[in-house]
């Protein structure tokens, strides 16, 4: 187990302490907001599974509440998210101050504990904060790559941690060196359907990873370590009587010996450091949407029958005239229907107060008859919503299913679309189509 001495960081200037000492802290008013330009997700390994999506915060769906999962960073949201010291009852005078080990240390991977607030596990959190110190020698490009982990290893014992969770990648662009201030980033993921967040362990305990990049290859889901980079350093205030709902430990992985992106038995700090709020730990937090109605996306799309011929998954997110288009195909039995589609999608949490179907889509010959289902999973069968003529002009069903929470799946929470098309009598012609323009759900918990 080893330590490192410890600096605060100022609005214009450094001040060492010994480690275990008291430090006397300043008032800190040098912490810059700044967003994503865009942002992708990337599997369990960090590699990119999604194209590039521009981030913009002005647009971005802001939720009616957020339930706080794991706090690290401890924000005032009442004034923009910027970090301060009065959320959790316990407070100290250190306003926006924030930790961090000196302008000429490198960190630009770390894993560190998290205990979730009770009621959050296996949540998805489309809310995430982070902060960070930035200081190359001239302006570099940055990346920050963020995962979760089901398992952290609080033994000394690599690997850091275990059973890794698919994530998310955030490009901030060009970043200028500043050596007097600390950047932060306040990220809403409820824009993207349900399709953004980043899992939150099962059992409600696990690691939250943290990468900072110059260079990232979506391929390999690595990169160039930034040259001076940090994540800077909170507390979850519980060992000091404060209400945070979350906990972290007294343990962390960095990358500082060497710089490697790679975690090593020497990596293995005590965070304790006899300051407030001790234990310290990386700067990051994760909240889920609650209260507001969420859009959400599907994950997947299979053809069960039918004939694939053109489109995407994400050309049924939108209402924009773009197209997943489905050819009929061969059936095993009469009562089968020659076009059926089935799309998967997660909700935002296990219960909801109220769930809807959006489809809108045409086909190309007249005769057709189009059925929703939606999957019961309390049942195990799937339930007819809608039945009615398919027309050969865009036409929007919007559907409000009854006692919602039996629509989505115990532990997963999946929700299970089925879109079916045959003829409602003789056709003339033995070649038709469907033109699936928009099929989403909208939640609301």
């Amino acid at each position: 187990m080893f330590r490192k001495s410890l600096w605060i960081l100022f609005a214009a200037s450094v001040v060492s302490s010994p480690a275990l000492a008291q430090p006397s802290l300043g008032s800190l008013h040098g912490a810059k907001s700044v967003q994503p330009l865009r942002m992708a997700r990337v599997d369990s390994q960090g590699r990119q599974t999604s194209p590039w999506m521009l981030y913009h915060a002005s647009e971005a769906n802001v939720s009616t509440t957020w339930q706080v999962a794991f706090d690290l960073f401890e924000s005032d949201d009442a004034n923009g998210g910027v970090p301060f010291d009065g959320k959790y009852n316990t407070t100290y005078g250190l306003g926006g101050d924030r930790w961090f080990f000196g302008a000429d240390y490198v960190n630009p991977f770390v894993a560190n504990d998290m205990q979730l607030a009770s009621g959050t596990a296996n949540g998805h959190a489309q809310r995430v904060q982070f902060a960070w110190f930035w200081n190359p020698p001239t302006t570099e490009h940055c990346f920050v790559k963020i995962l979760t982990a089901e398992d952290f290893s609080d033994t000394g014992v690599p690997p850091s941690f275990s059973n890794p969770y698919p994530g998310m990648v955030y490009d901030f662009g060009m970043l200028a060196p500043d050596p007097v201030n600390f950047k932060f980033a306040d990220i809403d993921l409820t824009a993207g359907g349900g399709t953004n967040f980043h899992q939150l362990p099962v059992d409600g305990a696990g690691a939250a990873v943290e990468y900072f990049f110059n260079t990232y290859n979506g391929g390999t889901g690595t990169g160039t370590p930034a040259t001076n980079a940090q994540p800077m350093l909170w507390g979850t205030k519980r060992a000091n009587g404060g209400t945070n709902p979350s906990l972290n430990g007294p343990n962390q992985w960095d990358d500082d010996n060497p710089t490697d992106l790679v975690h090593t038995a020497n990596e293995f700090y005590d965070y304790t450091y006899d300051v407030a709020p001790d234990p310290l730990g990386a700067m990051i937090a994760f909240s889920i949407a609650q209260g507001g109605p969420v859009t959400v996306n599907p994950s997947s799309f299979s053809i069960f029958r039918g004939i694939y011929e053109s489109g995407a998954l994400s050309d049924v997110f939108t209402s924009n005239d773009v197209y997943l288009v489905v050819r009929n195909g061969i059936i095993a039995l009469p009562s089968e229907s020659p076009i059926t589609i089935i799309f998967d999608g997660t909700a935002p949490g296990q219960t909801a107060t109220a769930v809807s179907i959006k489809v809108e889509n045409h086909v190309s010959i007249t005769g057709l008859v189009q059925r929703i289902d939606e999957f019961d999973f309390v049942a195990g069968a799937y339930e007819n919503e809608d039945t009615r003529s398919a027309t050969t002009t865009d036409s929007v069903v919007n559907l409000n299913l009854t006692n919602p929470n039996r629509f989505i799946q115990s532990g997963t929470k999946d929700l299970r679309m089925r879109l079916r098309l045959k003829p409602g009598g003789p056709v003339f012609t033995n070649t038709w189509r469907t033109f699936v323009d928009q099929a989403v759900w909208t939640v609301t918990q």
